[in-house]
């Protein structure tokens, strides 16, 4: 009898206890490789939900309440020879026809075909981009819509300003649309598009880019940049933020440069109303002799028997004008116009009291005063006549009535004489008092700014010399511009996170170790019978 004919017949005499060998291996080996596979599926479950929140997005530039050009990304794409999709994104509320099903945190997303460029699958919009709305399966199920049917979706309006900043007005909040569902998308239609690291899908609602920036008020404008793989090779960050650097404009930055015939001055002024901190020394350093500027609208001025309410006042550097700010103006001084002077009944040398709001946490108003003494009285000729003084102020700027005015602040409307109306139909936003620039921030300097415009004299200069100034100077990234690798965290958090493997390796320890003893059981019983 060979060895083979000897281990066969064995097999086959004791096949009863070989058969429960078998199955207690089997069981065993069963319960060894699900531990290990359910953690290998759940991390290939987690790189499925970046993919499909990502797509190719590799970099991202998140703007927030911050916009800039959306025709940034064609310059960017040029630079760095890969494609690049600009995005309006905001917050939303959206319900059903009927008004009887609604949801908040809505991710609004204003996109073109070079979003779903980026995307793993086609674009549901097709070939164009018309009013209609494309919502995420997670979406179309929480408000029971299908394709065809119509939604009321309503949009944070974003202003100029951001919303805690002071004078900034509460008025139109939000706007609302009625648009029809063109497609609800699928996860290969970029439908769970989101930047957040979540596992939970989110409310995306996409729209045409230009039709929202439109809406909204902000034409030709984005707050969000993606970054897709180029053809060849990577792209690093230091690259990326490197590209912003060499073709940002002052657009970019919320700035613009506009030369002041009439006054003979080359004026920066923000669209945010005040020039951001760490913009102020790239601004300052464009040109010599600079003159900075900070007006702010206050509640009252008054003396010791009279007051004029709601006026602008200027904050200026000494020096800068020798009628309004002489070199020798001090911080407690106080310089008002002949009108102010007439309203009041003021004189030079009498104390002044200025009374003001000041936003703090929550966006809570104190109003506060300070006490100033009258320098002089001007004449309202030259700068002390210049309305290009007041910045573009929501709701002060753009209305023709004084009773229209919504500052954001609280204002009583029954104040307003008839006189400060004729003042304001004839001299718009003129300054009645100018105060020294360090005073003026003392009073009203904020986290976004301290200075509202910064001139410069015209003679010998042009708009453009300024302008590549402060672009030379200013660094995109102290204003919110720069990249960031987003597929790179969202990968680096899914590897980090706790290793899932082991984890239920462990939850798994006692069921593998009863097949474990269930086996060697069988075995010992086995080899029991044989004996």
């Amino acid at each position: 009898m060979t060895l083979w004919q000897f281990a066969k017949r064995s097999l086959l005499f004791f096949w009863r206890t070989n058969l429960g060998v078998f199955l207690a291996a089997m069981v065993a080996t069963m319960i060894l490789t699900g531990s290990l596979l359910v953690g290998g599926s759940v991390r290939h479950s987690l790189n499925r939900i970046v993919k499909a929140r990502l797509g190719r997005t590799q970099l991202a530039l998140v703007g927030g309440n911050r916009f800039f050009r959306a025709a940034l990304a064609e310059d960017l794409a040029d630079e760095l020879n890969a494609p690049v999709a600009p995005v309006m994104h905001l917050g939303g509320l959206m319900t059903d026809s009927d008004d009887t099903k609604r949801t908040g945190r809505v991710q609004v997303l204003g996109v073109d075909k070079r979003f779903y460029e980026l995307g793993p699958g086609g674009n549901p919009f097709g070939a164009n981009f018309n009013e209609s709305v494309v919502l995420n399966e997670a979406l179309a199920e929480r408000l029971d819509v299908k394709t065809g049917d119509e939604v009321m979706l309503r949009v944070a309006m974003p202003g100029l300003m951001p919303r805690d900043v002071p004078l900034t007005p509460d008025a139109d909040l939000s706007i609302g649309f009625r648009l029809t569902v063109a497609v609800v998308a699928s996860e290969s239609q970029f439908g769970r598009f989101s930047l957040r690291a979540d596992q939970v899908s989110p409310y995306n609602a996409f729209v045409p880019l230009d039709w929202l920036a439109e809406k909204i008020e902000h034409a030709g404008l984005a707050n969000l940049l993606l970054l897709g793989r180029p053809k060849k090779g990577n792209i690093s960050v230091v690259r990326a933020n490197e590209a912003i650097a060499a073709r940002a404009q002052l657009d970019d930055f919320a700035l613009e440069v506009r030369l002041l015939g009439e006054q003979g001055f080359i004026e920066v002024l923000s669209r945010r109303v005040f020039i951001d901190e760490t913009l102020t020394a790239p601004v300052s350093a464009a040109g010599a002799d600079e003159m900075g500027l900070l007006t702010y609208f206050v509640n009252e001025l008054r003396t010791d028997a009279n007051s004029t309410p709601y006026s602008f006042v200027t904050a200026i550097s000494p020096g800068a004008d020798d009628v309004v700010a002489p070199a020798d103006f001090a911080d407690d001084e106080i310089v008002i116009n002949e009108w102010l002077a007439e309203d009041l009944n003021a004189s030079e040398g009498d104390p002044l009291t200025l009374s003001y709001y000041v936003v703090g946490p929550m966006r809570r108003l104190t109003e506060k005063q300070s006490k100033f003494r009258v320098r002089s009285i001007v004449p309202m000729v030259g700068i002390a006549a210049d309305a290009q003084l007041m910045p573009d102020f929501p709701g002060l700027a753009d209305v023709d009535d004084c009773r229209d005015w919504k500052p954001g602040v609280k204002i009583d409307l029954d104040r307003i004489r008839d006189k400060d109306q004729e003042y304001w139909d004839f001299y718009r936003g003129v300054p009645k008092a100018f105060v020294t620039l360090a005073a003026g921030r003392r009073m009203w300097a904020n986290r976004f700014g301290k200075l509202t415009a910064v001139r410069f004299a015209a003679a010998g200069r042009t708009t453009e010399e300024i302008s590549s100034n402060i672009l030379r100077a200013a660094d995109p990234a102290s204003v919110g511009l720069f990249f960031q690798p987003v597929r790179q965290m969202a990968k680096r958090s899914t590897a980090k996170a706790t290793d899932v493997g082991s984890l239920f390796l462990g939850l798994s320890m006692f069921l593998i170790a009863s097949a474990v003893i269930l086996l060697g059981l069988v075995c010992v019983f086995r080899l029991r019978r044989r004996r």
